[in-house]
């Protein structure tokens, strides 16, 4: 019984194939099965117990199923709206912490707009050359102020306008005089 190499090699293609084929078939099953909705299996009479009995008694289970389910969703909504919460009552000084005060709602500002078309580099030199006026701060670190004006301070604030020349004294309020 000789086979020869290209019966061999058509065997096989075709034991491939139908492996495919029947991959396929799972893939497709598994599919249909998860997208139908969930089917209750019906579980059958216990012992003593008639037809009417049992789909009472199956009608209770999906009203239990029903409210566990409406529970687990408000337990949801809850957790949600704490988050939320907890989010809007962030302290500034949070908020700065985190990176989520005064963010850019543009997708452009991702990038500081100062690293682009600079006429400056590194071929020009500094100030054309002169060494003498080497400024490597010329620009503020932080031109773009919108967080800046989150902490104001206020001059009138302030609790004495006059001017002191000699140090804070006490009295005592003690009635023996000792402080």
């Amino acid at each position: 019984m000789s086979v020869s190499l290209s019966e061999l090699v058509h065997y096989c293609t075709l034991k491939v194939r139908e492996e495919e084929i029947r991959e396929q078939q799972l893939r497709d099953l598994a599919v249909k099965a998860w997208k139908l909705p969930f089917v209750a299996v019906v579980q059958p009479a216990k012992d003593g117990e008639d037809n009417k009995e049992a789909h009472e008694r199956r009608q209770r289970m999906q009203v239990l199923k029903d409210r566990q389910k409406m529970i687990a969703r408000d337990q949801r909504m809850e957790l949600r709206k704490k988050r939320r919460r907890r989010e809007e009552d962030r302290d500034i000084s949070e908020r700065i912490a985190l990176g989520q005060a005064g963010q850019p709602s543009r997708s452009e500002m991702m990038f500081d707009q100062r690293l682009f078309n600079q006429s400056a580099g590194i071929d020009s030199g500094f100030f054309g050359g002169s060494d003498e006026k080497v400024a490597v701060y010329d620009k503020p670190l932080f031109a773009d102020r919108s967080q800046a004006s989150i902490y104001k301070f206020h001059k009138d604030l302030t609790s004495s306008s006059a001017r002191r020349f000699a140090p804070v004294e006490f009295e005592c309020e003690d009635e023996e005089g000792s402080c």
